[in-house]
């Protein structure tokens, strides 16, 4: 069955929807207010699609920029591009949404940089998933092949159709902002939104550590700021949002093209009967669930391993101070150890009663290979410290926490019985245990 193509365009004034016409799309229709609760945004994108004769739609959503949350850092950060399964965990230190809370996209810079999207999960899944079980309710089936921010659509056409240089700087203006690219190799490593009423100085501030082209979109006339700068720039009288719509068409045939898709998330993509879809929706959130733990857990093992380091250094800084000229032995600690038996004054002194700390990442590792694959459940944290283990949980039903703890108990780790509590539907379990010492894994 062929499927007819849409593309729902949120403004800062209203929500618009434009329909496939052959190979071109129609022009912007409004359909409800920018501010519409979930439920009348779906209501009306329904009705209006109820109306043709498709039964099937390819969806693209261009949200507005306010929507979207973009962050860039070193990919070194995250233990470099490999691991970029760590990157909504690093993008939370940036953002005021958590790794579960946000839904990501990304690309890496040819300098080894990540230039990290986000937006609120709870706002998309309100709005999006509940269109796709309108839709089914009515009969049709909407797929969700694009979403992102209406400027990166704007900005990826322009340097499609070679208007824009691959490496430059695009100026956006929209009603009283402007948002401005900076693009390297096709790859927005910046992305700020500045308000019409900066002054010229502001901006000479913000371009000054490039010497990149400029380019500006939707300046009929130059005005103050741009007139300026004091370095070329070239006007742009393409219509941003024919753009914008141009790019989605492309990409709603090949959305693995997009810069930036939040919709390669599966649990937005509607289809299916009602049965599988539902079975789909919690087989993506148990696959969600692996790999934020996952990706939590390796991102916090990069940390203890640079900590790890960190102190190691710090011990051979404090060894060459307390005996210079010599040099470092393998075992620092061991040294040490040695060294305070024979402070305290005595040769029985038993160097083995000064207790080593007991390494983290082994029993980090332990616990994390023994947590229970058939109970789904979230980490909340999970930290060992001078022999304790601090393990807190959400999970579904308060009995789970029971079979949790003993499938985490062993020899070396000794679990207290868990404590629970629930608040609404959200259950939460703490459980807390020690190392024993000489125990098997």
């Amino acid at each position: 069955m062929a499927k007819a193509k849409a593309v729902l365009v949120q403004r800062e004034d209203a929500w618009f929807l434009a329909l496939a016409e052959r190979t071109e799309f129609s022009q912007l229709e409004p359909i409800c207010d920018s501010q519409a609760d979930p439920a009348e945004l779906a209501s009306a994108v329904v009705q209006r699609l109820a109306s043709t004769n498709g039964r099937v739609f390819q969806l693209a959503v261009l949200v507005s920029s306010s929507r979207v949350f973009h962050s860039s850092f070193p990919a070194s950060e995250i233990g470099g591009a490999k691991n970029s399964k760590a990157i909504p965990y690093r993008l939370e230190a940036d953002l005021p949404l958590s790794a579960e809370e946000l839904l990501a996209d990304w690309s890496f810079g040819e300098d080894q940089s990540v230039s990290g999207f986000a937006m609120d999960r709870s706002w998309i899944n309100a709005r999006i998933l509940a269109l796709v079980d309108q839709a089914k309710e009515s009969g049709f089936q909407v797929e969700v092949g694009l979403l992102s921010a209406r400027s990166l659509a704007t900005c990826q056409s322009l340097v499609e159709q070679g208007r824009v240089p691959e490496s430059s700087i695009l100026l956006i203006e929209n009603a009283d902002k402007i948002e401005m690219f900076k693009l390297e190799s096709k790859v927005p490593t910046q992305w700020r939104i500045m308000h019409s009423s900066s002054s010229v100085a502001e901006w000479k501030l913000l371009l000054a550590d490039s010497s990149d082209p400029v380019f500006i979109l939707n300046s009929s006339e130059p005005n103050d700021w741009a007139q300026n700068l004091d370095r070329p720039t070239t006007l742009l009288g393409d219509n941003q949002e024919q753009l914008a719509l141009k790019c989605a068409s492309r990409l709603l045939a090949r959305p693995r093209l997009a810069w930036i898709n939040f919709a390669r998330d599966a649990s937005l993509v509607g289809g299916g009967d009602q049965v599988q879809q539902n079975w789909s929706r919690l087989l993506t959130v148990a696959s969600v669930c692996v790999l934020l733990v996952a990706g939590a857990i390796f991102y916090r093992s990069f940390q203890l391993k640079a900590e790890t380091a960190r102190l190691q250094a710090e011990q051979g800084v404090v060894f060459t101070s307390t005996f210079p000229g010599q040099r470092q032995p393998a075992a620092i600690l061991r040294r040490f150890r040695s060294e305070y038996a024979k402070t305290v004054g005595a040769r029985a002194t038993n160097s083995a009663e000064v207790q080593t700390p007991q390494e983290a990442i082994p029993i980090l590792g332990e616990l994390v290979a023994s947590l229970p694959l058939n109970i789904p459940f979230a980490v909340s944290e999970l930290r060992v410290e001078d022999g304790a283990i601090y393990l807190d949980l959400e999970i579904q039903k308060h009995e789970d926490a029971g079979l949790i703890a003993e499938a985490l108990g062993s020899e070396r780790i000794r679990l207290g019985p868990p404590s629970t509590d629930s608040t609404g539907e959200k259950v939460t379990a703490l459980l807390r245990g020690t190392l024993q010492a000489g125990g098997k894994p």
